[in-house]
């Protein structure tokens, strides 16, 4: 649990899953987390915010680099509502979804948004998800400026079947939860062992050493104000 300076309680679930060597499997994660929690029709979105009102807004996603990815999915609770209530749900809604699969026509719904999104941003050469970041993401990370046409053919032949048997595989146990609760955020310390310095100061052939020593104690004072020193013994 988490404090900081947000209008509601936030609850968050990541599972690690594959990078972007993951080939279908990841474009099965990605309709799985659309179908759940991504858009006005996402499961989550019509049950915890259209018609139980438990929650204002939900998000999830994918996101896949080349040492491995992420999936994610957010509820922002609504107001005056138990987030232990908003967790169950989360529950059922995931258990259900993992247990009979999406339809085929959320799958359809999905993948057919995904595809025309990429071929969309195909269509500018810049900015972002334009035809040059897809050229260069391609030769990048997999050494072939065309591995996006093979990402639109996951997607076009992600099933019902597939998309519930990679969502069981990765979404099924292991997830990070974090909760996000309004507050004043808390620094966070790092305990760290005491380290001691020694300083060999040599005045140069030009400066004397009453300039040096001036020149010593000004800059040990303003590490003082600064925090940088709790202690100094100064030696002869």
């Amino acid at each position: 649990t988490m404090q900081d300076r947000v209008a509601t309680t936030r609850l968050s679930r990541y599972w690690a899953v594959p990078g972007r060597d993951g080939g279908a499997e990841n474009a099965d994660l990605d309709v799985a987390l659309a179908i759940l929690a991504s858009g006005p029709t996402s499961r989550l979105t019509q049950a915890l915010v259209r018609d139980e009102r438990l929650a204002v807004s939900v998000g999830g996603g994918t996101s896949q680099e080349s040492m491995g990815g992420i999936a994610s999915l957010s509820v922002d609770v609504a107001p005056g509502v138990d987030p232990a209530k908003v967790e169950a749900r989360i529950d059922a809604i995931l258990a259900e979804f993992l247990e009979h699969g999406p339809t085929a026509d959320e799958v359809d719904r999905v993948a057919m948004r995904a595809v025309s999104g990429t071929i969309r941003g195909l269509e500018k050469v810049g900015g972002f998800g334009g035809k040059g970041v897809a050229l260069a993401e391609g030769l990048l990370y997999e050494g072939d400026p065309g591995a996006y046409k093979a990402e639109l053919a996951d997607y076009a032949s992600a099933t019902p079947g597939s998309v519930r048997a990679a969502a069981r595989q990765w979404l099924r146990q292991g997830d990070h939860r974090v909760t996000l609760v309004p507050g004043e955020r808390k620094p966070a310390f790092i305990d760290q062992p005491e380290v001691q310095w020694c300083v060999l100061l040599e005045n140069s052939d030009s400066e004397s050493e009453e300039h040096a020593r001036a020149r010593f104690e000004a800059l040990l004072e303003t590490a003082f104000e600064a925090g940088c020193v709790q202690d100094a013994v100064v030696a002869e």
